[in-house]
């Protein structure tokens, strides 16, 4: 350690008020050069509060005293795309970037992985996460039999499972933008067969396209469907995520069709998008959705 007067006061408060110590350390293409003057190195990880005031005093370090900063992260969510836009700026900014692995836990397989998968446990199945599972979901540090709460395991390709890719993008986006220009007739359909009569929806009918090939996967693809509240799912991915559904139009999907609130509540508490589920709004006219 260099004691605080080897720096200005702002910096030694820095580092102080984080407790790490001021450290030399290699750099990437270096990997012995470990007592070079002036290479110092700061340990952040990324979760907890504060991320914000963090990322612009770790700039203005960087440019002003020359630190090296690494940040150990997660890349990609349950869907394999960027987390969030902070994740796709770290990888545009990184000097480099040091991709770490973990072994598959897939029962059969020792492959490193590069994947986080989501799943549920209902009657002793695994059911991966349909993909438009809500993105953000709060827990997940313990094992759970509910198909309400997932669990979360690392994967290799070959094991990841994301039922629902090709419905998401085909069928329920479409369905969510017709919703947004005012017409919401086919949502309010696929919503009431997702709630009461899956084999009535178009999602049943795309699984039956896409996991009926006699292939290993597909009876675990098809394990997607035995969840609970997935009327609920698709209306949360197009509030929250895409915006393609008003609250108002929300409050009264919720209504009409008697989802569950509760779950819905959690959800979007996870996801700190406000939306009041405790009035419903009663559509101009009754439709029989049958």
């Amino acid at each position: 350690m260099v004691p605080d007067h080897a720096f200005d006061s702002d910096t030694a408060f820095f580092l102080k008020s984080l407790g790490f110590p001021e450290l030399k350390i290699h750099h990437a293409f270096n990997h012995f050069d470990f007592v070079r003057s002036s290479r110092r190195i700061l340990v952040i990880g990324p979760m907890g509060s504060g991320k914000t005031e963090y990322s612009s005093r770790v700039w203005r370090e960087s440019q002003q005293r020359g630190l090296i900063f690494i940040f150990p992260t997660l890349i990609l969510n349950f869907r394999k795309s960027f987390f969030n836009a902070s994740a796709r700026l770290l990888l545009d900014l990184a000097t480099d970037v040091f991709p770490l692995t973990a072994y598959c836990e897939h029962s059969d397989c020792t492959t490193d992985s590069f994947y986080i998968y989501r799943y549920y446990h209902v009657d002793g199945r695994e059911c991966p996460a349909l993909y438009f599972d809500p993105l953000i979901i709060v827990g997940g540090d313990a094992r759970r039999e509910d198909s309400r709460e997932p669990n979360y395991c690392t994967r290799c390709d070959l094991h990841h499972y994301l039922p629902g890719k090709e419905y998401t993008f085909l069928v329920l986006k479409p369905l969510g933008a017709a919703a947004a220009r005012g017409d919401l007739q086919g949502l309010r359909e696929e919503l009431y067969a997702l709630h009461g009569d899956l084999s009535a929806s178009q999602l049943q009918r795309s699984f039956a396209e896409h996991y009926n090939s006699g292939r290993p996967s597909d009876e675990i693809n098809n394990n997607a469907l035995r969840v609970a509240c997935i009327a609920e799912r698709a209306l949360l991915f197009l509030f929250v995520e895409e915006n393609l559904v008003s609250e108002t139009q929300m409050q009264q999907l919720v209504g009409e069709l008697d989802l569950d609130r509760d779950f819905l509540v959690r959800r979007l508490r996870d996801a700190r998008r406000a939306c009041r589920l405790d009035i419903s709004i009663d559509s101009a006219e009754p439709r029989d959705l049958r």
